[in-house]
């Protein structure tokens, strides 16, 4: 078995998506709030329990301490990496390697995907869905109701 790590790219990825983990995902919707409607809308989201993943193009993606900046590798259409890391195996081989796992699962993960290293997670962006300033605000509405003791 090869042991898949990261290390440095040689040159850094434009942004196309921001991953926020666990507390980070609290400051991103907030974030989110101080946006126009036209910028909320141009992006697209997908959160789990402990992450919130935007989509869109670098100039809309919101800057907040802790994001992990993701973009498009042209060796891996399907995936979206880190973009100041790349995986220490060609980049298509990780691709076809990370489809082929995704494929055979019992309940397949749909592509395309977004992959962190550290930690290690996949996410798939088959429910990516727009953003609007509603859908923010109960996010929002969560987890601040989260704090309360």
């Amino acid at each position: 078995m090869i042991s898949i790590d990261a290390r440095m790219r040689e040159a850094a990825l434009v942004p196309s998506a921001a991953l926020a983990l666990r507390e980070v995902t609290q400051s991103l919707v907030a974030r989110l709030l101080e946006l126009d409607e036209q910028r909320l809308s141009r992006l697209r989201a997908v959160r789990g329990a402990d992450f919130l993943l935007l989509q869109g193009s670098s100039s809309d993606l919101p800057w907040c301490d802790g994001l992990i900046y993701l973009g498009k590798d042209e060796a891996a259409p399907q995936l979206l990496l880190p973009t100041t890391v790349t995986p220490n195996v060609p980049t298509a081989l990780f691709e076809r390697a990370l489809v082929r796992h995704c494929q055979s699962i019992p309940a397949p993960l749909l592509g395309p995907w977004a992959v962190s290293f550290e930690p290690p997670l996949l996410i798939s962006l088959a429910e990516s869905r727009p953003l609007s300033p509603e859908r923010v605000r109960r996010w929002f509405d969560v987890s601040q109701a989260k704090e309360l003791p």
